[in-house]
């Protein structure tokens, strides 16, 4: 099996298991294997909250995944909330 792939797999079963610090050992592992992958930056997201990461942390790895892989359907559903969000919050903005 391939050895980024691997490390994925084993931060997936960490997480699931609440071993964040585990998680992050092993995404870390993969991501100095491939820094663009989609989702080793969505497991980077997503637990760096667990691990006591800053805000800015997170929104580093996001940005990283959405500069890397503008098209992902992470992305792209991310895109589509957004725009949601701001269309919705302009019936309630002041006039």
């Amino acid at each position: 099996m391939e050895a980024r792939l691997c490390s994925e797999y084993f931060s997936c079963c960490h997480i699931a298991q609440g071993k964040h610090s585990e998680a992050e050992t092993a995404l870390q592992e993969s991501l100095d294997k491939d820094p663009n992958n989609a989702d080793t930056l969505i497991n980077m997201f997503y637990n760096s909250s667990f691990v006591g990461k800053s805000p800015e942390v997170s929104n580093r790895f996001f940005s990283q995944l959405k500069d890397a892989n503008p098209n992902h359907p992470f992305v792209q559903d991310y895109y589509k909330k957004e725009a949601e969000f701001d269309r919705v919050s302009k019936m309630f903005s002041a006039s």
